[in-house]
């Protein structure tokens, strides 16, 4: 059936947030593909942006768009087929696209994709400004009857549909240079999205020069980079300073490998000015730094105010064997411990990533990769389960069979929600495939791993415990050594050990053999609500978030008792050092336990001179500072902690889980957690 329509019909495109997600960025990527259509078909279609599955759904019921064009993420392709199957419902005519890095390589699998999804005409594969357009032009040809331009089997470059139940693929068109991409910014297509207050996002550079077999990027299309101009990413950046609503924000840098290359110092500076002129950005996120060439990367961050970048430096695994499997090069432990350093001498919030479950992978090799970043002396390790990602070579069936993968299904973290289409309510969750148990792994050594994460994030992550690791190097002792020690104490503590348990066995019952069982988990409304509700056992900064608040006490005699035990095994542990450690943990303790009640205070009488040793970040020998009398200590938050903590809690709502992950987010964005720690004041000496 052909659609009526007139001069200025309307093109909306998608990249839909489920309502769980705390953080949304602009969807600068549907920008480029609806400023790239704009510029080839001028004053000829209005095009419409949506982030909010709420707005998007009720603008269904107040107009008819002629084309509807989603992005398709991990995080929200069966959200996107769900409001899909609804329109098409209300505007069976409206003609439907699918787009984005989340489609299968092999053309068996392509199909299936298309047939599980029948209300999909279209689907727009990888970077989407010439194959969307073209579509447009091949749409135009046929007066828009998607039948007649299906029956005709044309080769629509980068498009793939179903013509008589059988697979019709273009061939991918040459990549288009980033000059010719209007920006989106600019064109005023994003500006609706300021006043709902997302965090801009922009981009420098497009590709990555890397062949990652379990990336979508990996792929040779993409492995030539190209640049956005400087000249359109300062006005990018003034054009979004002159209109943002939040003068102390966030901005996010979405390049693959941003800092690597030596044009990344340049924008770098150019940023760094206007963060000098304007005080935005407060926080840069640059998730996607360099894998290489560390003088560059350190080069192009050093550039940014003190205190205000983050930046991944991440290696997925430290295993000769599993890097290999995976086509990945890392940079080397060293490059990892200098950028380390730098980042802790600059403020930077820096992180590494691990990717648990990759081929190869096996509970000796990844605690070896954990020891070797936190021997690099990385504060920050966020560790990430295997995701099949289709799309990604690693998805392809030779790979399945020589590492003998067997799936697992889950729902991504924060990918689930209950929506409103009209007077429908529907439940929508997304549904992806983990890799996790292979060859080299089994689903019992998964779970054991995960513990051991745990672990990691609790008694290490974030430097909880810093003042102890302080001591372990200054002893020539490790510090993984140490995490080992606290987490075969864990079964000391019962409450810890329950709290293990708990999300142990919740892991286990949300990781399904099969999707028909998440299927039938999703569609049953109880469950999802109570998934929603326990969801933090699934998110460990949440979790670490939990045990920090509730069991700080008990983490601090694990604590104790392990590096206590370590002393003792290498025959270091004498009486004054007994002392010094029983003292230390119990000064650690005042600070942070029941950090959320902000009108407790603690006094305490100490041998050593904490309060000295605290002004050094205890970066001096304990032994200069024994005191022959005892020095009075006074612990409490001052009133701008205070104030901060009540702001991000809640007056009434300082035990909740939902008031945990406010602090978490909270501490992401702003600053270090240690920062919420208590004061330390000297009362009498």
């Amino acid at each position: 059936m052909s659609a009526d329509i007139n001069d200025k019909a309307e093109i909306w495109l998608t990249d839909l947030y489920h309502q769980q997600q705390p953080v949304q960025y602009f969807p600068i990527g549907i920008g480029y593909v609806a400023s790239y259509a704009q510029k080839i078909f001028p004053d000829r279609y209005s095009f419409r942006l949506f982030t909010d599955p709420d707005k998007f759904a009720g603008e269904c019921h107040r107009r008819k768009p002629i084309i509807v064009g989603m992005r398709n993420d991990l995080g929200n392709t069966r959200l996107s087929y769900d409001l899909i199957v609804r329109l098409k419902k209300r505007h069976p005519d409206t003609i439907t696209v699918m787009g984005g890095p989340n489609y299968p390589i092999d053309s068996e699998k392509q199909a299936e994709f298309l047939k599980t999804r029948p209300l999909v005409d279209f689907f727009v594969f990888r970077d989407g400004e010439v194959p969307f357009s073209k579509l447009l032009e091949h749409l135009e040809s046929v007066k828009f009857d998607v039948a007649e331009l299906k029956r005709s089997k044309a080769d629509i470059p980068g498009c793939y549909y179903l013509s008589n139940g059988h697979i019709v693929a273009g061939e991918m068109p040459p990549r288009v240079s980033p000059d010719e991409i209007p920006s989106p910014y600019l064109t005023g297509l994003l500006d609706h999205f300021f006043e709902e207050k997302l965090i801009p996002s922009v981009q420098t550079t497009r590709g990555c020069p890397f062949s990652c077999a379990y990336c979508t990027e990996g792929n040779p299309y993409f492995n030539k980079v190209r640049r956005f101009s400087l000249e359109q990413l300062e006005k990018e950046m003034r054009y979004i300073v002159a209109r943002t609503k939040e003068p102390s924000g966030v901005l996010l840098i979405v390049d693959t490998n941003f800092g690597m290359y030596k044009q990344d110092i340049e924008a770098a500076k150019m940023i760094a000015a206007i963060q000098k002129e304007e005080g935005w950005p407060r926080r840069i996120y640059g998730p996607g730094a360099g894998k290489n060439k560390k003088e560059n990367v350190l080069t192009t961050y050093r550039q940014f105010a003190p205190g205000t970048c983050m930046y991944s430096a991440s290696i997925q695994s430290a295993e000769p064997e599993v890097l290999k499997n995976i086509k990945r090069k890392n940079i080397s432990i060293t490059v990892l411990t200098d950028i380390a350093r730098e980042a802790e001498k600059n403020g930077w919030s820096c992180y590494t990533e691990l990717i648990l479950g990759l081929p190869g992978d096996s509970k000796a090799a990844h605690l070896n990769s954990l020891r070797m970043t936190i021997e690099a002396e990385m504060r920050e390790i966020v560790v990430y389960s295997l995701y099949l990602l289709p799309g990604s070579e690693i998805d392809a069936a030779e790979y399945h069979r020589e590492f003998q993968i067997i799936p697992r299904f889950a729902i991504p973290r924060k990918s689930m929600g209950e929506y409103q289409f009209g007077q429908e309510t529907f439940p929508s969750a997304e549904i992806a495939e983990l890799g996790v148990v292979n060859s080299t792994m089994t689903f019992e050594d998964y779970l054991w791993c995960r513990m051991f994460d745990l672990s990691m994030m609790i008694f290490y992550s974030n430097g909880y415990f810093s003042e102890a690791e302080v001591l372990l190097k200054r002893l020539g002792l490790s510090v993984f050594d140490f995490l080992e020690k606290c987490h075969s104490c864990v079964s000391e503590s019962d409450a810890l050990t329950q709290f293990y348990a708990d999300i142990q066995s919740y892991i286990e019952e949300t990781t399904w053999e099969t999707r028909e069982e998440v299927e039938a988990f999703v569609a049953d409304r109880t469950k999802m609500a109570e998934y929603a509700a326990m969801e933090y056992k699934q998110r460990f900064e949440i979790a670490r978030a939990v045990a920090v608040i509730r069991y700080g006490e008990q983490m601090h005699r694990i604590a104790r008792k392990a590096l206590t035990g370590l002393l003792d095994e290498k025959g270091m542990l004498n009486q004054d050092l007994r002392t010094y450690i029983d003292e230390l943990f119990r000064f650690t303790l005042y600070r942070k336990n029941e950090l959320l009640n902000t009108e407790l205070a603690f006094e305490d009488e100490f041998q050593f001179d904490f309060a000295g040793l605290h002004r050094l970040n205890f970066q001096a020998d304990p032994r200069d500072f024994s005191r022959n009398g005892k020095q009075k200590l006074r612990f409490a938050h001052n009133s701008r902690t205070a104030s901060k903590i009540r702001k991000m809690y809640g007056e009434s709502d300082t035990s909740s889980v939902k008031g945990m992950e406010n602090i978490v987010r909270y501490v992401q964005v702003a600053g270090r957690l240690d920062s919420y720690f208590r004061d330390v004041e000297v009362v009498q000496t």
